[in-house]
């Protein structure tokens, strides 16, 4: 849907956001939610059976036609990506355990992704294989982590470098959003316009 100048932009916009989001970790933060095991696994089963579940009720009430069903389910079953560390960041929420679970379930999403397809797909009216773009997975593991490993790293290096390097990821980070309003607007606008309206409610109640 982007041309390459548009996906460049907003490559550079949310790498530059992920080394801010990493230059605010603390250390301590860190440690602590890896020794907490209940956020960690109310977080997991929320993400591999609640969303798939509401996915499937979804396609189900609204009674969605066999690609968008499966194509929700197959949203409800991707892991979370860079953007919900930037909603996380933004809404001054749990930082470290957003970054942990974005790691471990795009980690596992090579088996986890296939595996709720297959078991929820049973209960849709839909027999069409979902292919499961694993290069895909393996970039948003990159992209969502390296540059958070970056700003974490620069961070343990030192404070006031971060403190910069926070302060103005985060303002590429509102520039960012406001650029994907501007550019994806018009071109989804057509989409509003002809498409099944039913199929973009289910997309955002979910």
């Amino acid at each position: 849907m982007l041309n390459g100048l548009e996906s460049a932009l907003l490559l550079i916009s949310f790498f530059c956001l992920m080394i801010g989001i990493g230059a605010s970790l603390e250390k301590s933060d860190l440690i602590q939610t890896l020794q907490a095991k209940k956020p960690l696994f109310w977080g997991l089963a929320l993400q591999y059976l609640l969303l798939p579940s509401l996915a499937c009720g979804l396609a189900l009430s609204l009674g969605l036609p066999p690609l968008a069903a499966g194509t929700l389910l197959l949203i409800a079953a991707c892991p979370g990506g860079s953007t919900s560390n930037m909603f996380t960041y933004f809404a001054r929420a749990n930082l470290s355990l957003s970054l942990l679970l974005t790691f471990l379930t795009t980690l596992n999403a090579f088996w986890v992704t296939p595996l709720l397809v297959w078991i929820f797909s049973s209960q849709l009216p839909f027999a069409a294989a979902v292919t499961i773009p694993l290069p895909n997975l393996i970039m948003t593991l990159v992209a969502a982590l390296l540059p958070v490993i970056l700003g974490f790293v620069l961070r343990l290096k030192s404070v006031n470098w971060a403190h910069r390097v926070e302060k103005w990821g985060s303002r590429i980070g509102y520039l960012s959003i406001l650029a994907m309003v501007f550019l994806w607007y018009p071109k989804m606008k057509l989409y509003f316009l002809t498409e099944d309206p039913t199929v973009f409610w289910s997309t955002g109640l979910l």
